[in-house]
């Protein structure tokens, strides 16, 4: 199963894109250098929240710290998407 990706220099604009790489349980390394979506602000955050196994990037390990954030990041997403289903829900 893939560990390693390298996608360095693959015009990767939006960091939506990796959520398509949860489905890859084992990848633990990811490089993203020289793509638009490294111009984005925080988007080592991003990255983690999108893909939580990760543990580095660009060569970089995550710190503590930034696993925390991006968890507490993922919770409120999660229970955005809650309510909003909710909503959706009662006004049916």
């Amino acid at each position: 199963s893939l560990q390693y990706l390298n996608l360095r220099g693959n015009m990767v604009t939006h960091l939506g894109e990796l959520a398509k790489l949860q489905d890859l349980p084992k990848l633990r390394a990811l490089v993203l250098l020289d793509n638009p979506c490294t111009d984005e602000n925080d988007y080592r955050q991003e990255a983690l929240v999108q893909i939580p196994h990760l543990e580095r990037l660009d060569k970089d390990f995550f710190e503590e710290e930034e696993r925390a954030e991006a968890e507490e990041i993922r919770q409120r997403l999660k229970e955005t998407q809650e309510e909003e289903a909710e909503a959706e829900h009662n006004s049916e």
